[in-house]
């Protein structure tokens, strides 16, 4: 009896003091690390949380083109623009062509400025020609007679461009529309003077409006002496008759 109680005093005491005995040095957990901060199957060591950040991809520098080369771009975008009003026109789709119209001038506006400010030279006086005439053109197919007139005064002033004559031509025609025969007679004949002789077709159509202004005019003998011209240049029944219908008054 006295060796058991002796046995049991051992056993109760080993397990008093197994509570109070310290984690050896042999433990797995190291120390200040818990088992929340341990790596599992699923996830990857990532101590300086470098997964969390969003990173950018190096965006490489967008490439600009040479002044040149812009410029020759958007003198192709006029001539394209040029072309679908002349297309919208020959369409009746008159409003339209007036819009492209006005775009391409404003866009060789913009062309003119560049090449100031890059200093690569005068801009192209055909190219000004071109979308200054059309706009001028589509001016009158709307019926905006004063618009057209004013297109037109632009092209006569600027000295470099030419055909200056037949310019004046149109603008003769506009006076006529208007009813304005004094200032349509004197475009006439200034379009006449700069009308190279060679040009015999257009001459004598020239003529031929004169003659039809004089007759508006009540000027028949001025009228006659216009139809004698073109008879006597490059006759046909139209000129004849009329000829032949003043002379019986």
């Amino acid at each position: 009896m006295i060796q058991m109680q002796q046995s049991r005093g051992v056993t109760a005491s080993r397990g008093a003091n197994a509570t109070a005995v310290a984690r050896p040095l042999t433990a797995i957990h190291g120390a200040g690390y818990t088992s929340s901060r341990m790596t599992t199957a699923n996830q990857t060591y990532d101590p300086l949380n470098q997964s969390g950040r969003v990173t950018t991809p190096f965006a490489e520098p967008k490439t600009v083109d040479p002044p040149e080369k812009q410029m020759k771009m958007l003198e192709s975008s006029i001539h394209r623009i040029v072309e679908e009003s002349i297309l919208a026109n020959s369409k009746e789709e008159f409003r339209v062509a007036l819009d492209k119209a006005k775009e391409a001038v404003n866009k060789e506006k913009s062309l003119i400025r560049q090449k100031e400010q890059s200093g690569m030279g005068e801009s192209n006086n055909d190219l000004a020609f071109m979308v200054l005439f059309n706009l001028a053109n589509q001016y009158v197919a709307n019926g905006l007679f004063s618009e057209a007139m004013s297109s037109y005064q632009q092209l006569i002033k600027n000295r470099t461009f030419a055909n200056i004559g037949r310019l004046r031509l149109n603008i003769a025609n506009l006076h006529f529309r208007l009813g304005q025969y004094a200032l349509a007679l004197k475009q006439y004949r200034m379009a006449l003077d700069q009308v190279p002789a060679h040009f015999t077709t257009l001459r004598t159509k020239i003529m031929q409006n004169i003659g039809l202004l004089f007759i508006k005019m009540g000027q028949y003998n001025d009228a006659c002496t216009s139809f004698e011209f073109v008879m006597q240049e490059k006759p046909d029944f139209k000129t004849g008759m009329t000829y032949y219908l003043i002379l019986l008054r």
